[in-house]
């Protein structure tokens, strides 16, 4: 274990009894996966050395990068990247139904959808004979599935923006996906008012527009920026970026409102509990937003229904 932990450290120096935690850490996490995973094997060098190559911080801070991460999904990427077909094959059947699934939210015809799926799949495992398999560039911050589902409706999108002609899936569908940070604060505050603040988002999202509603969820779940945003809607990007602050910031409005009548709280503390929260408020849609889907498809149909009664 000695040497997997100086194979994370990377030479960084560490107190004993913070390298012992990070050791311990390491070996559970570790364990872990091999347990999610147990039709697969992974030498425990290159796996660690695959982790390496994705921290994003200060050596010092490992333990606590380690505890958040993934290590799990990582450890079926990592398989996935060495080229094992058993990881493969484990990979599609657990992810092929929710990338079907994310591609069905665009507009497109069933065949370009079930080619495209297919697309996806090989860049990710695969790769096009130049580079290596594109699942290579999930970071492990958040979960696989979301990652997997916003590169799947970004890369729906640009099928249908670009009238469904035969492209080939570009690596820019996979860069940049924001993973989610995770703050102790947060957890805690969450834990502590976790079900009186999804009751209050739940009510407060119920009283939006469906224009609002459809706003965020295309934001915040599927990833989309304002500039595809603004096509879907049929207005300016800068009409869009102004329907999605003000939806944003109706639906923290309702929320502290529910909320200030929910919880025995003074104003100021409510004020801080909402501060926090909203500026992870992507963990919220995730959950909420799942209730109430609605495709491209509808959502231009509702756009079209809107001109044709304006005129």
């Amino acid at each position: 274990m000695d040497q997997l932990v100086d194979l994370l450290l990377g030479g960084h120096p560490l107190e004993p009894a913070a390298r012992d935690a990070l050791a311990v850490a390491l070996t559970e996490r570790i364990a872990e996966a091999r347990a999610e995973w147990p039709q697969l094997v992974v030498d425990d060098r290159r796996f660690v050395a695959f982790l390496a190559e994705r921290i994003d911080r200060d050596r010092s801070q490992l333990l606590c990068w380690l505890s958040h991460l993934c290590v799990s999904d990582l450890y079926l990427v990592c398989a996935c990247v060495a080229g094992d077909n058993a990881a493969k094959t484990e990979f599609e059947a657990a992810y092929r139904q929710l990338m079907r699934a994310a591609i069905a939210r665009i507009d497109l015809p069933a065949d370009a959808a079930a080619e495209l799926l297919q697309q996806l799949l090989a860049r990710l495992l695969v790769g096009d004979g130049k580079s290596a398999p594109l699942v290579a560039k999930y970071a492990g911050r958040g979960r696989l599935q979301a990652w997997l589902r916003v590169c799947c409706v970004r890369a729906a999108l640009n099928r249908a923006q670009r009238g469904n002609r035969e492209i080939p899936v570009d690596e820019q569908v996979f860069e940049a996906i924001p993973d989610p940070s995770y703050d102790p604060e947060l957890l805690f505050l969450k834990a502590t008012y976790r079900e009186a603040f999804r009751q209050a988002f739940r009510q407060a999202l119920a009283a939006q527009e469906k224009r609002q509603r459809s706003l965020l969820q295309l934001s915040y779940i599927d990833g989309l920026s304002i500039d595809d945003l603004a096509p879907i809607f049929g207005v300016h990007r800068a009409t869009a970026a102004r329907w999605l602050q003000k939806a944003r910031a109706e639906l923290l409005v309702g929320t502290r409102q529910r909320l200030l009548s929910a919880l025995s709280v003074e104003e100021p503390e409510l004020d801080s509990i909402i501060a926090l929260i909203s500026s992870r408020l992507d963990f919220s849609f995730r959950s909420v937003l799942a209730d109430h889907p609605q495709t491209l498809s509808e959502q231009r149909g509702a756009n079209e229904r809107g001109k044709d009664q304006s005129r």
